[in-house]
């Protein structure tokens, strides 16, 4: 950029500037500049000194350059760099043609992302398809790169891929590896990977994996990864979007291995005995019919309810019994229809089946042309509750008995909010909703007849806010410049009255024990099957001071506390804290005083001496520029649903200096006194590479411990990039 601008400059300012134009294919003028003049010799216009040409998109620099017009050919030489489109050439010597864009070139360095190539000569075959000979390739871009590859034929098939013969692979200034040939795309998505280690579950391993595309808009990955204590798997995974802006798109995924030790187990949970035939195959896919009406499938088919748990640990975690539905919607500013099937496909997992069900949401809008506004939800459905043989981490061989019952629900409500004074806003509403059961329960569990429920809902919303500025509040070591304090107090009452108990109705959408407070709203509470008679009123002050940061407004600091009054609240009967008057008080506090350092606390205290603990916390901390600090806890105490729990969380990267760097992630359960989880890795910067060993320990409480080991290389400068291995985790 430096270069361009001195040339710009020089060629305004010196007194010696010659300028030609000349005419050319479709009108296009040809620009040559230079600081030494332009003259003709025999037809020939010859530039010398600094020259720049302009023709179209092509820009062309150079100590000395020859131009026919009658042949449309450029010869230059010294220090010439071609830009044309995307791409750039540097070199000594070449002959471009500007109407074909042909080129032939000697000594000559050129980019096609992510590859950067230098080469003796360089021929164009085409617009966009180049051919070179005794050419390295590489993406590191230092001057000694670390790794290359060295062909002694190259054909560059531009924005689609390379074919490389007779390749040599280096490795600073050894070869490791001579290919014949090699195909290398240069799309994103197409190479190996390759991730070798040991883990206690396979035992030696290796996931080898093949990226490579099926068609523009379609990647596909085969799998081949064998573990020496369970036998070889295999898989094949495509992922395609289509259609409008591409917003359709689906995923496919297929894993399939003869396990010979299907019944390893270092969980600490009993399990069912499997078969050592062990699959998955599943199918995510949303199709856009009209920009309005879209389709969404989610199927998944499994041997066992292992399968995912043994072999792909990272989505057991996120989503420990995949569903499987298929769903039309049609969407609106106004209203939602959707219509939904859902089956229960894997027998061991609990699921509630909709055979199918239908739904009408109507978004909260204005009524008529009226101050009030109306919102509902109307569905009607089939429903089956089937009971599989393994229920969450429990391992149940007898189920209870399946129930099912058609199921029509309509709930409707009216809101009337206002702002009084300009400050203070308040939200009254009210609602009726009706529910009726073709099947229902007695009381004892068994099956009676239909059965119809009404519900009457009404309450209000309340809140203000007051701010006031300091802006004399400045403080570099708190990171204050000028203060803003934002203050907040709400409240939310809500009364609901059912005309039957949740005993007699059979749970389909039943309530969820969570920590945290219930949401008593409608819509907002959507166990349907779980609704019965209450009364709660909650209180809350929200806090918020605000600085200037980049020239922009940030929260410095969060607070929110809240607590319910349960003036009659049903689902804490049978409870340690039954009838508790007041709930427990909820904080959530956020601070970030700091670029480098932040501070999350949520706490739950009993007011009273009944009731439950929750404290979590998370502190991040940059100790240097060179050193970060990570640390957490999560305790929760004297909780009905949850075990007693004192999990302290640490983890640290220091960067020891230019090439060594060391990180630090560990889990201790001081409730049990346990280290559930050790990681530890070493890096290493190889300029283009970064290497790291890594070890996991992990200690399931009740289970046996598990060890890993895994080596890996991560391609640093294209992490894409997979010429010809790419190695990681």
């Amino acid at each position: 950029m430096i270069n361009r601008l001195l040339t710009f400059l020089i060629l305004v300012l010196t007194t010696s500037l010659c300028r030609g134009q000349f005419s050319n294919f479709g009108d296009v003028p040809i620009e040559i500049n230079a600081e030494g003049g332009t003259k003709f010799e025999g037809g020939v216009a010859v530039a010398e000194n600094n020259v720049v040409i302009q023709y179209g998109a092509a820009t062309i620099y150079s100590d000395y350059a020859e131009y026919n017009p009658e042949t449309r050919d450029l010869l230059l030489r010294g220090n010439v760099r071609i830009y044309r489109d995307k791409y750039i050439f540097v070199g000594e010597r070449a002959v471009y043609n500007l109407e074909t864009k042909k080129l032939h070139a000697a000594d000559f360095r050129g980019e096609f992302f992510p590859f950067l190539f230098s080469a003796n000569t360089v021929s164009t075959l085409s617009a966009n398809t180049f051919e070179t000979w005794d050419a390295t390739f590489t993406t590191s871009d230092s001057s000694k790169p670390d790794y290359y590859l060295k062909a002694k034929t190259v054909r560059i098939y531009s924005k689609d891929h390379l074919v490389l013969s007779n390749v040599t692979v280096y490795i600073g200034k050894t070869p490791i590896l001579w290919l014949p040939y090699l195909f290398q795309s240069l799309n994103r998505e197409q190479g190996f990977s390759i991730n070798p280690g040991n883990y206690s579950n396979w035992g030696t391993f290796v996931l080898a994996e093949y990226h490579f595309p099926i068609g523009e808009d379609a990647r596909g990955t085969l799998h081949l990864d064998p573990y020496s204590r369970r036998g070889v798997g295999m898989g094949f995974d495509t992922k395609f979007s289509f259609g409008k802006d591409e917003k359709s798109w689906g995923n496919f995924h297929s894993y399939y291995i003869d396990d010979s030790q299907p019944n390893i187990n270092y969980s600490g949970i009993s399990r069912l005995p499997i078969d050592r035939n062990r699959y998955r195959v599943g199918f995510q896919n949303r199709l856009y019919i009209t920009d309005d009406i879209y389709t969404n499938i989610d199927v998944n088919k499994l041997s066992d309810p292992y399968i995912t748990q043994d072999f792909n640990p990272r989505e057991f975690q996120l989503n420990p019994q995949p569903t499987n539905y298929l769903s039309i919607t049609k969407w609106d500013n106004d209203y939602t229809v959707t219509g939904l099937a859902r089956a229960q496909v894997n027998s061991f997992f609990a699921a509630t089946e909709r055979l199918p069900e239908f739904s009408l949401d109507i978004k909260r809008q204005p009524l008529f042309r009226t101050p009030l506004f109306y919102e509902s939800e109307t569905s009607i459905g089939k429903l089956v509750q089937n009971f599989g043989t393994v229920s969450g981490t429990l391992t149940t061989l007898t189920p209870p008995p399946d129930f099912s019952s058609t199921r029509l629900d309509t709930f409707h409500q009216i809101l009337f909010p206002q702002v009084y004074g300009g400050w203070f806003s308040f939200i009254p509403q009210a609602g009726l909703r009706g529910t009726y059961y073709s099947n229902s329960l007695n009381g004892t569990g068994d099956t009676a007849g239909g059965i119809f429920r009404a519900v009457v809902n009404a309450g209000f919303d309340a809140s203000f806010k007051v701010s006031r500025e300091y802006s004399g509040v400045e403080s570099r070591q708190w990171g204050l410049d000028g203060l803003r304090h934002v203050f907040q107090p709400y409240t939310d009452l809500s009364y609901a009255y059912s005309s039957k108990s949740p005993k007699d109705i059979m749970q389909y959408d039943g309530f969820s024990n969570t920590t945290q407070l219930p949401i008593f709203d409608f819509p907002q509470f959507n166990g349907i099957d779980s609704i019965s008679t209450w009364t709660v009123w909650q209180i809350g002050m929200r806090n918020i001071f605000q600085t200037r940061r980049d020239g922009e407004t940030q929260n410095w600091l969060e607070f929110d506390s809240y607590f319910n009054v349960n003036i009659h609240e049903p689902y804490t009967v049978g409870t340690s804290y039954e009838n508790e008057t007041v709930s427990e008080v909820f904080d959530k506090m956020h601070w970030y005083p700091l670029p480098w350092l932040s501070i999350s606390f949520d706490s739950i205290i009993p007011v009273f001496d009944r009731g439950f603990t929750e404290l979590n916390t998370d502190v991040a901390f940059t100790v240097t520029k060179d050193w970060r600090l990570n640390v957490g806890q999560m305790f929760i105490n004297n909780n009905p649903y949850f075990p007693d729990s004192n999990l302290i969380t640490f983890g640290t990267y220091v960067r020891m200096n230019e090439n060594w760097g060391f990180r630090i992630s560990e889990r201790y359960e001081a409730a049990e006194d346990i280290l559930e989880s050790q990681r530890y890795e070493l890096f290493r910067d190889l300029s283009s590479w970064i290497a790291s060993l890594g070890m996991v320990v992990i200690n399931n409480n009740g289970g046996a411990r598990q060890y890993a080991v895994v080596l890996t290389f991560t391609l640093k400068d294209a992490p894409a990039a997979t010429l010809p291995f790419n190695f990681r985790p």
